[in-house]
């Protein structure tokens, strides 16, 4: 099993959000899954310009560091996006590399991967920006196993609990991905998204010809109309 982490804190894995990295990578190591992990701080990743080249012709017009990232989340069972919250949301770093891939969204490129949002917040505001990664997995066609949210004001006062919370969205994550969990409270919803990308396929097709093709290969019994 293969897990890809990606790490949205401007501070790397040097901060608070990195002390939440090593408790979760120690705990896939005792799962024996392989983690994967990318610290956008450390990666070279370009603003979307709004260009639509990829869903015209396929390829952005840039060759930097997000094509690796996404081709790892691609290849696992499971995808962990973490962030700080900034002012009810999460850093451009993060918002820069979900902007990059809106066009694999709209073809739904992630359907069916198992995810875990987590946001650290320096205090307990941090609802906004956690339903912000939360909603923007389940766009991508992505089961949401857990969510979790930690404040450094709370792991100061109740480290061992605010642990467990995240220890228990990770084995949540394993446990969902190793037994193929359907989380029936998220299929219609799922299916309305599905339907919400194949019907802006179907106005679109023309403008963007390599959305559309991508949609009628990978969900050839759901083609747009």
């Amino acid at each position: 099993m293969k897990i890809t982490m990606v790490t949205g804190s401007p501070h790397g894995l040097s901060g608070f959000g990195g002390k939440m990295a090593a408790i979760i990578e120690e705990r896939m190591c005792q799962h024996e899954v392989t983690l994967e992990t990318f610290s956008l701080a450390d990666k070279a990743i370009k603003a979307c310009t709004g260009c639509y080249v990829c869903s015209k012709k396929g390829a952005c017009i840039f060759d930097d560091d997000y094509k690796a990232i996404y081709d790892s989340m691609m290849s696992a069972e499971g995808i962990i996006w973490m962030a700080p919250n900034y002012t009810f949301n999460i850093p451009a770093e993060m918002k820069i590399f979900i902007d990059r891939g809106f066009s694999n969204m709209h073809v739904q490129m992630l359907k069916g991967k198992y995810s875990l949002p987590i946001i650290t917040s320096g205090s307990w505001v941090l609802e906004d920006a956690l339903e912000y990664l939360e909603k923007t997995l389940q766009k991508n066609g992505c089961w949401v196993v857990d969510r979790v949210g930690i404040s450094m004001a709370e792991w100061s006062q109740m480290a061992d609990e605010k642990k467990a919370q995240l220890l228990d969205g990770v084995d949540n994550l394993v446990t969902s991905i190793t037994e193929q969990r359907i989380f029936e409270d998220q299929v219609e919803p799922m299916q309305e998204i599905f339907e919400l990308w194949r019907s802006y396929l179907s106005h679109f097709k023309d403008e963007n010809p390599h959305e559309y093709q991508t949609w009628i290969r990978r969900w050839p019994d759901a083609p747009p109309d």
